[in-house]
């Protein structure tokens, strides 16, 4: 198991947790399913610096096999990447 600091998102000192064997990436609150319309509760977050560090996550994570977000469904495996990003960019 690794802990992995992509940069701030969702908080400023948000982690993900990579199981290298089986190729699971447990995302958290950081990442977001395909369901989310919005980025939820971003009391704390750092919007503008969010999808610079979800491309930190695709730079280093390059055979994620499943992605686990911190709500709703995980399934969309790595098309939850580009859509937390598009979220953030927008500011919702």
């Amino acid at each position: 198991m690794q802990t992995f600091y992509p940069g701030a998102g969702h908080t400023t000192d948000n982690i993900v947790i990579w199981l290298p064997k089986a190729h699971v990436l447990f995302g958290g609150c950081f990442i977001k399913s395909l369901e989310a319309q919005t980025l939820g509760n971003v009391k704390d977050a750092s919007v503008s610096q969010w999808p610079g560090s979800v491309n930190n996550v695709q730079t280093h994570f390059k055979n994620i096999k499943y992605l686990i977000p911190g709500h709703q469904s995980w399934k969309g495996d790595t098309a939850m990447l580009k859509h937390t990003i598009d979220l953030a960019k927008k500011g919702v």
